[in-house]
């Protein structure tokens, strides 16, 4: 992560991705509230940097949904 912001900088796509790879590590290891931290901070930085209509802001949703159901909040 550290190469990834000191070659890119901290506001961009690919550092949203990797946030959600380690939110989906924490994810399997069924540390669902760690994953939440991780999803979260992805989805607000690519909320950031992409338009809502963008592909992959259905991504950041789903994983925020998976999390959710698991936890038991459905609404």
């Amino acid at each position: 992560l550290l190469h990834y912001k000191r070659s890119i900088g901290e506001k961009h796509r690919l550092i949203a991705e990797v946030y959600v790879d380690f939110g989906r590590m924490y994810y399997e290891k069924k540390s669902l509230r760690k994953a939440l931290d991780y999803y979260l901070h992805a989805l607000n930085l690519a909320q950031e940097i992409l338009p809502d209509t963008h592909p992959e802001m259905g991504v950041f949703h789903m994983c925020l949904a998976m999390v959710y159901a698991d936890m038991g909040k459905h609404n």
